[in-house]
């Protein structure tokens, strides 16, 4: 007689919902690492895309143009385009965190 298996949906809901620490409905790769235990084995840039997406999902005259490294960290130039005709980019750190005063539509080095 083969048992039947039956998911522990509760379970399995309760581990979603705590691991989804900005209760957006997804489960964004740092998410995932802290909720696993590690909480520096995620890439930097692919969380900053997902969270740029759901930008772009509130903000539909926005798109982000987010570039990474191979090794999962930002680019030192991360970009949007506002209503298909203008661009605006801003200097980041390794983490992506943006620094502060080098938002700008004029091009610029990064370096």
């Amino acid at each position: 007689m083969i048992a039947e298996f039956i998911p522990d949906q509760k379970c399995g809901e309760a581990f979603f919902t705590h691991c989804d620490t900005d209760t957006d409905g997804y489960i964004r790769e740092d998410e995932w690492s802290i909720c696993l235990g590690c909480p520096d084995c995620y890439r930097p840039c692919f969380v900053f895309q997902s969270k740029r997406l759901n930008h772009d999902r509130a903000r539909r005259y926005t798109q982000s143009v987010v570039n990474c490294e191979a090794d999962g960290s930002c680019s030192n130039k991360q970009c949007e385009r506002l209503w298909s005709k203008h661009t605006l980019c801003w200097c980041v750190d390794k983490s992506c965190n943006e620094i502060d005063g080098t938002r700008s539509y004029i091009a610029q080095d990064c370096g």
